[in-house]
This record gives C-alpha cells, sequence and structure tokens, in this order.
C-alpha cells in the first residue's frame, strides 16, 4: 500500500500508520525496523515526523 501525505501532519510515523490501518504502533516500529515500511524508497526510524509530499509504502 501507498500514501501520499497532502499536508504536513507533524505526527511520529509509527502513530501516524498505525492510526491509519488496524495495525499497532509496535507492529508498525517492527515492520519500520524490518525495512518494510519505507518513506521514499528509504529505511527510517519510528520518530520520523510525517511530512507533506512523502511517499509511505507499506
Amino acid at each position: 500500500m501507498e500514501i501520499i501525505i497532502g499536508e504536513d501532519n507533524k505526527k511520529r510515523i509509527d502513530a501516524f500508520l498505525a492510526n491509519k490501518t488496524n495495525l499497532s504502533r509496535v507492529t508498525i516500529q517492527r515492520l519500520l525496523e524490518e525495512e518494510k515500511v519505507l518513506v521514499n524508497g528509504k529505511r527510517t526510524k519510528p520518530s520520523y515526523r510525517v511530512r507533506t509530499g512523502r511517499y509511505y509504502n507499506y
């Protein structure tokens, strides 16, 4: 699945994706560590802040 952000949200990516899916923050954090969630095709940390125009793939 791909999500494109239309406006700055400033939430942590783990909280943002947990809110957009039915997955827990812990699960999202694990997926980030396993590089199964990418921002613009690159690995990121759970503390990354969501920003406009970024592509979030999972």
